[in-house]
């Protein structure tokens, strides 16, 4: 479940937009991005950065969230609370 939870959005664009025309069109600052990063343009090099025109951080907004961190920290949350089992009634 927390996989689905932290990568949907990535998944589903590259699953019903694989050549990103929808991205490319109402993204227009991701235009430029090479097809092997349109879908985590994040990932860029510098030197791709440049050669799109679009830096992480001023032209497109950097990730807010390390989906792996997150993911991580989410299943031992789960771990933690299922290995607790179900509180008492009083």
């Amino acid at each position: 479940m927390a996989s689905s939870i932290s990568s949907a959005a990535r998944f589903q664009s590259k699953r019903f937009d694989p050549e990103a025309i929808y991205i490319r069109r109402f993204v227009p600052e991701l235009s430029r991005v090479p097809d092997a990063k349109i879908h985590e343009p994040w990932t860029m090099t510098p030197d791709e950065q440049r050669a799109s025109r679009c830096r992480i951080g001023d032209d497109y907004p950097a990730p807010i969230v390390e989906h792996q961190a997150a993911r991580a920290a989410t299943l031992a949350r789960y771990a933690a609370v299922k290995g607790r089992g179900a509180p008492s009634a009083r």
